[in-house]
């Protein structure tokens, strides 16, 4: 067994869920950046391969559940220095029960995934509710100086992507940033369609 190490994408955890069954079982799977290697494992960096991550996350819906898709995905959002590990774990336990597994509250693995879906979910819909805006005037050329509106905060997990759409149909007239200063990212929308910049 060796410690796998990838560059902190989903599509590069889903290639070390890939390499898990396809080439060595993982001991555990790691953020190369905040890796510190130990005696007991040896590491390996695998290169997120697309065609592989998407293999993982098709086998996740069929075999476990759409539903834990978004579940897993939400907790790989979460700022958990372990998610990686608990939810290798989760896809593991929910290859072998299918749809079921988060019925099994009494599983450790399934409760954190639950907990940590929930913190995450309780965030995203706080941040919905409490983002304040701010107008800033835009001296671009060809904007006639039309204002932007700025939101900027600090949220404990990385939930832009999941309120982008929210604000992004709410301000649909309106031009916007929502500047995640935590992360150092931000969205940028405009007329209903947004894109994340970091």
């Amino acid at each position: 067994m060796v410690d796998y190490l990838y560059d902190g994408t989903f599509e590069g955890f889903l290639t070390c869920i890939h390499a898990h069954y396809y080439e060595e079982k993982a001991s555990g799977v790691y953020r190369q950046e905040n890796y510190q290697a130990n005696l007991l494992n040896g590491s390996r960096f695998i290169e997120t391969d697309e065609e592989k991550a998407v293999k993982v996350y098709k086998a996740i819906e069929k075999k476990i559940s759409r539903e834990d898709l978004r579940r897993i995905y939400r907790v790989f959002l979460s700022s958990n220095t372990e998610k990686e590990n608990i939810l290798l774990r989760y896809i593991l336990l929910g290859f072998r029960e299918g749809s079921g597994v988060n019925q099994l509250h009494s599983n450790p693995v399934v409760y954190a995934v639950q907990q940590w879906e929930n913190k995450v979910s309780f965030e995203t819909h706080r941040i919905k509710g409490l983002a304040r805006f701010s107008a800033l005037k835009n001296d671009a050329a060809g904007t006639g100086g039309q204002e932007i509106l700025y939101c900027c905060f600090e949220p404990d997990h990385d939930i832009l992507e999941l309120v982008a759409n929210h604000f992004a149909d709410r301000l649909k007239n309106d031009p916007f940033i929502i500047h995640d200063k935590t992360r150092s990212k931000a969205i940028f929308a405009q007329g209903g369609s947004w894109y994340i910049s970091g």
